[in-house]
């Protein structure tokens, strides 16, 4: 293979000289349009962004390719110490929202994430592929449209060390306790208890990740 065939690959993947050299000048140009954007930072591919001036990125943060980051004004996304935005990953913070994701947290390939009011991740937290946060949910009052309706904005929290894995959907007001797994597929529409497991749509109470413990040691 020729190596001008190999520059474009190199440029996309962030690999070797060439993706480091392209990840700096992404930087650059964050930094130009406003973003605060830390040491160490990897931007591991063309990445979009609506008003960087919305954008923090802590030290050694990656957000890799395809990701977008669209910030109404008055919006912010703040992506902590080396968290990991994957591929194709859509985050949306609406006017005056602000999505905190902690540090250590991943959110992983093609999730979704749309913020009207906050949505708070914690450290060392786990989205899995697929999976879709919101904090707005649609009215369903009998008198009018459901279209015509302004619906139900509450933020969403979701504590430090949890995984959500594939598929799952998190509606708004819930919030997700420290240490807890949310089973794939699952549709969570209220609060979930620290170190609970739960799975389902709606999801439900499954077993308790201390219990699991206990019966690992016997």
């Amino acid at each position: 293979m020729s190596a001008i065939k190999l520059i474009p690959r190199a440029l996309q993947t962030g690999s070797g000289w060439l993706g480091a050299l392209a990840a700096q000048r992404r930087s650059f140009w964050f930094r130009l349009r406003g973003a605060q954007v830390a040491p160490g930072v990897k931007f591991l591919g063309p990445v979009a962004c609506k008003n960087p001036m919305g954008l923090h990125l802590g030290p050694g943060a990656v957000v890799a390719s395809g990701a977008k980051l669209n910030i109404e004004p008055g919006g912010c996304i703040r992506i902590g110490a080396q968290a990991r935005i994957g591929e194709q990953v859509l985050i949306t913070a609406k006017r005056g929202a602000v999505v905190d994701i902690g540090a250590d947290s991943h959110i992983n390939t093609r999730s979704i994430l749309t913020c009207w009011s906050q949505v708070t991740i914690g450290r060392q937290s786990l989205v899995a592929p697929h999976c879709h946060i919101t904090d707005r949910n649609h009215g369903m009052d009998p008198g009018s449209p459901i279209a015509l309706q302004r619906g139900e904005i509450a933020p969403i929290e979701i504590g430090d060390g949890v995984w959500v894995a594939s598929s799952s959907i998190i509606l708004c007001g819930v919030r997700i306790g420290d240490g807890a797994v949310v089973a794939a597929n699952s549709v969570v529409n209220r609060d979930v208890e620290p170190m609970a497991i739960v799975g389902g749509s709606p999801a439900r109470f499954l077993r308790s990740r201390s219990a699991l413990a206990v019966e690992i040691d016997a």
